[in-house]
């Protein structure tokens, strides 16, 4: 019997076909083998995580809930009322006993960080862990060994053994395409798809991925961190970081602690882009395009920096993103003119840094219905943000934050991170309500302000110096984001 090695925590969902299926013919192998069209795979599933079983192991080993008295264990007992048998076990002993197996189990598991096969613990192989492929690669559950399962994504064991009950057509003809050789670079580290590479060309890609990010490195230092394909990041590894692994449900876990931390890569992630184009100027690596690129219809990253435009192409290829492009272009040429109007544009980290902010507002304006600005500005607590100023500085202000945030050293940011290092110059710091002011005449009606103090604290020795980014979203019409309803516009 073949097994292929996943992550436990690529396993989110159970596949309700199997349950229907061991339900009309009285056996959980009926499937076993099957290639299957339709939309088994996109029926609502359940998640593992918010199961019964997952409540009670969490109060089992994180709370320290003994078992007899968790709520799976009074359910067990009633179906051994009802039915006289569950799991094998008939009265509450045997029942206890079984349970008190899987605190061996877990003793195992977190001693040796390996999950043994049936195979391999001389047990028939009906005892193993069964998933089931959807269209587009994703792992179902399908039955057996769930607690294993559970007791696998508790501990983080890297590597679980599975076996395939079914797969998709359309994920079938996947496979047979990667037979030839063609196989997309998103999906060249897929359990599935492991037969149709040697380990040696999966070896070659990582590498490569990697000789390249270490060659843009000594050009020029990474402003983002970012995760590529077989565990590659930009900068260095990171939980945090959405990675393309991910399951959905790891997925929308990384992005409501973005979004609870109010940083910019959650605020994005909450634009409803489904079918939408979108600009990003001063796009740098595209860190900000990618993010929106998940949902929207088409992106567009300009910039004028051509290493940064060139890492950012990098990235797309290794994540397969068609649906994005880069372009070197300056904000002032007629290729920018040009561009036709789009649904969004997001400019982050921009106003500050322009020479002309005001007459900038107003020609995105005619790109795009909406806008999300990010920039610097003066804490509201020295200044009223409702009152529409604009500050001039000249000279240097050196982000010491985002050199310690980034991995970076002092002399390593002065080398030429986000624009200059040390040296470079900060020119505009604006009021909400001036930069409202100036959309409000170029026909945006509606804002929501979203203040980031909290992920900027003062690192520097001049606490006056501290100048904190806060973002707002402009729109055309009405809208509602993240529990904030837009505000209409007040200046007059």
């Amino acid at each position: 019997m073949r097994y292929i090695y996943i992550s436990p925590r690529a396993v989110e969902y159970h596949c309700r076909h199997h349950i229907q299926t061991r339900k009309l013919h009285g056996t959980k192998l009926f499937d076993w083998g099957k290639l299957k069209g339709g939309d088994w795979d996109l029926e609502e599933p359940s998640s593992l995580k918010t199961s019964i079983l997952a409540d009670m192991l969490r109060e089992h080993f994180d709370i320290g809930v003994a078992w007899q008295d968790t709520n799976l264990f009074a359910h067990k007992m009633d179906q051994i009322a009802k039915r006289g048998k569950i799991d094998g076990c008939r009265n509450r002993d045997e029942l206890l006993a079984r349970y008190a197996r899987l605190d061996i189990i877990y003793d195992e598991l977190q001693n040796s960080g390996h999950l043994l096969s049936a195979q391999e613990r001389g047990q028939p192989f009906t005892d193993d862990l069964f998933v089931s492929i959807g269209r587009d690669g994703r792992f179902l559950f399908a039955h057996g060994g769930s607690h294993r399962l559970a007791l696998a994504q508790i501990l983080n064991i890297p590597l679980i053994p599975v076996h395939v009950v079914m797969r998709h057509n359309k994920w079938q003809d996947i496979r047979e395409l990667a037979l030839k050789g063609y196989i997309h670079n998103s999906l060249k580290t897929h359990p599935d798809l492991n037969e149709f590479i040697s380990q040696g060309q999966q070896m070659t890609t990582n590498k490569t991925l990697q000789t390249k990010v270490d060659a843009l490195t000594a050009r020029q230092n990474w402003m983002h961190n970012m995760a590529l394909p077989g565990g590659i990041y930009t900068i260095k590894h990171s939980a945090t970081v959405i990675a393309p692994e991910d399951g959905d449900l790891e997925r929308q876990r990384k992005v409501r602690d973005l979004q609870m931390k109010g940083t910019k890569d959650g605020l994005i992630y909450a634009l409803p882009l489904k079918s939408k184009t979108v600009l990003d100027i001063a796009c740098g690596e595209g860190k900000y395009s990618f993010i929106a690129g998940t949902t929207a219809k088409h992106v567009l990253g300009i910039d004028i920096d051509d290493i940064r435009i060139e890492k950012a192409k990098f990235i797309k290829d290794a994540l397969d993103a068609y649906n994005i492009e880069f372009q070197i272009m300056d904000l002032y040429s007629d290729a920018f003119k040009a561009l036709p109007r789009f649904d969004y544009a997001l400019c982050l980290g921009l106003l500050h840094r322009l020479p002309d902010p005001f007459n900038f507002i107003s020609t995105m304006a005619e790109k795009a219905e909406n806008i999300l600005f990010e920039w610097k500005t003066i804490p509201a607590k020295l200044l009223n943000h409702d009152i529409p100023w604009a500050y001039h500085r000249p000279g240097g202000l050196y982000e010491w934050h985002n050199a310690s945030l980034n991995f970076e050293e002092r002399a390593v940011a002065a080398k030429g991170r986000a624009g200059g290092g040390i040296d470079r110059a900060s020119y505009w710091y604006m009021s909400y309500a001036a930069v409202e002011a100036i959309c409000q005449r170029a026909g945006f009606g509606y804002f929501i302000r979203y203040s980031r103090d909290a992920l900027y604290p003062d690192h520097s020795r001049n606490p006056e110096r501290t100048t904190p980014r806060v973002m707002l979203l402009a729109s055309r019409s009405p809208v509602k984001l993240m529990g904030q309803s837009s505000t209409k516009a007040s200046v007059k």
